[in-house]
């Protein structure tokens, strides 16, 4: 066994060559320094060290199965908890690495993982296993439900939600969010029956909006995981040993609901549609939040959703309500925006017509600055796919519409740097891909919309002038566009800015209209 030292930030690394043939008292003695070096909690280790933990069991499994008989009785509760106050259940390097030498102990050398359940995880967890390792399983208190939930961040675990299908989409990892492996099985161990778990409380610590978000993902494991705590977590609410609180009918409603509209077995539920539900559970955790009674009228009235559109867009567009007009349509317009993680997820917004609705009642007058915000980022988060900029040039025109609200006597000078960035983008995509550029009219239609938004962005020198005004002006001498900033970049500050200011005055007009 060929053993050399690495000399790495001030500490001196083992690094061993798996690759040679290896005796079976070479591979217990290896395993035996694996061992010493993760109980001992001297220090945090890297990414590398588990990725060679995971190398070496892989090379245990595949080269002896008198190694593998010797090791595994070795791997104790000692071994698997530190493992876990090491694993802090994200998507970094460090975790994803820890979870796969888990998931590859139970399933491949067949250690059990009962003995360390529940799967508690992070430092916090230290002082559970300590009692665990010395009083044994039989004396140690056993962990509850609620008391699992402690170890988990309800922020995190929302943004996680809210933004996975999107990260997965674009085959990333967010080394800051939640792994839906995990925390899916996590949330399934605590839903089994007979257990005391506090409806409310996974409810109000985002588990199930999680769980909702997870029928929005590609991977058929991970939707199917999601079904199943949503269908036990069902029984759970029926259980009438279970605990009560004044929403529980509702949440049962709003699950069956949903239940009667599923048609398919392991269905893709768009993001809007999971997006809406989970916005309709904190609105039913709130009895006076201005959305409840609206929601609620309209849920009510249905035995069933059309899993293929964004439920009650219309109705909460144009909102009837005497007071609550404003919050109705905001809040539906804020799911519109935020629901587009891929581009199938469009197919739901594009069945509701809401592309087609939202032009039609940019320069109306019962839309406010906030409103318009939100319009802008609409389709600007359209533009982040090809396919889907594809559609909304060609079927409802986005250029010509741009070029005519843009000169429009209502329209602010940010909204209309905001409407020049999106022509822009626009414009650069259809050049990449030719299909959509392809048609001598659209070619037309491009040129002649440029020309009304260079006239518009030139009008007043300053930064939105500087920013675009040459790209306008070459695509108009050469038909190329030269503009290197992508769709996804965030936003910039003076948006942030202006958002703040446009939220205040929104607030400030829904004041006025309720006195």
């Amino acid at each position: 066994m060929a053993v050399s030292k690495k000399q790495e930030n001030g500490v001196t690394q083992e690094i061993v060559d798996e690759g040679e043939e290896m005796t079976v008292e070479q591979l217990v003695e290896r395993f035996d320094r694996y061992y010493h070096k993760v109980v001992s909690n001297k220090r945090e280790y890297q990414q590398k060290f588990y990725q060679h933990l995971m190398d070496f069991l892989i090379k245990v499994k595949n080269t002896s199965y008198e190694a593998v008989e010797i090791i595994v009785p070795k791997i104790d509760v000692k071994f698997l908890s530190e493992l876990l106050i090491k694993y802090k259940a994200t998507q970094n390097d460090v975790d994803t690495t820890i979870f796969n030498i888990l998931t590859f102990l139970e399933k491949n050398l067949h250690v059990g993982l009962r003995a360390v359940s529940p799967l508690v995880f992070s430092e916090k967890s230290r002082p559970y296993y300590a009692n665990l390792i010395q009083f044994g399983r039989s004396l140690s208190s056993v962990l509850k439900p609620d008391q699992i939930l402690n170890f988990i961040n309800p922020e995190v675990l929302k943004k996680t939600a809210f933004s996975m299908v999107y990260t997965e989409y674009r085959g990333e990892r967010a080394p800051d969010m939640y792994d839906p492996r995990f925390m899916l099985l996590l949330f399934l161990n605590m839903v089994q029956p007979g257990s005391d778990l506090s409806a409310k409380r996974f409810i109000t610590s985002n588990c199930l909006h999680f769980c909702f978000s997870a029928l929005s993902l590609q991977t058929d494991e991970y939707r199917a995981l999601g079904y199943r705590v949503i269908n036990d977590f069902t029984k759970h609410l029926n259980d009438l040993s279970a605990e009560t609180f004044p929403q529980k009918a509702l949440f049962i409603y709003l699950l069956k609901l949903f239940k009667n509209s599923v048609t398919q077995i392991n269905e893709r539920v768009m993001s809007p549609l999971t997006r809406f539900f989970c916005e309709v559970f904190d609105v039913t955790l709130d009895p006076l939040d201005p959305m409840f009674k609206g929601v609620w009228a309209s849920l009510t009235m249905k035995p069933a959703i059309e899993l293929n559109k964004l439920p009650e867009f219309k109705k909460f567009f144009f909102s009837t309500a005497s007071v609550a007009f404003s919050k109705e349509r905001s809040w539906v317009l804020d799911i519109a925006v935020s629901s587009l993680e891929c581009p199938q997820d469009y197919m739901a917004v594009r069945n509701t017509y809401v592309a087609e609705t939202l032009m039609a009642a940019f320069t109306s007058c019962m839309i406010h600055k906030g409103n318009k915000l939100s319009i802008l980022k609409f389709f600007k988060a359209c533009l982040r796919y090809p396919v889907v900029t594809k559609d909304i040039t060609l079927r409802c025109n986005l250029p010509t519409w741009i070029s005519y609200v843009i000169k429009h006597r209502t329209t602010t000078r940010f909204e209309q740097i905001f409407l020049t960035q999106i022509f822009v983008h626009n414009i650069r995509i259809a050049l990449e891909y030719k299909s959509v550029y392809e048609d001598v009219l659209l070619r037309r239609t491009f040129k002649s919309a440029a020309e009304k938004v260079s006239e518009s962005i030139n009008s007043v020198d300053d930064h939105g002038k500087a920013k675009f005004s040459e790209a306008l002006s070459k695509f108009l001498e050469t038909g190329e566009m030269v503009f290197n900033e992508k769709v996804e970049d965030d936003d910039k500050p003076e948006l942030e800015t202006y958002a703040k200011a446009e939220k205040k005055k929104s607030r400030r007009t829904e004041r006025c209209g309720n006195t």
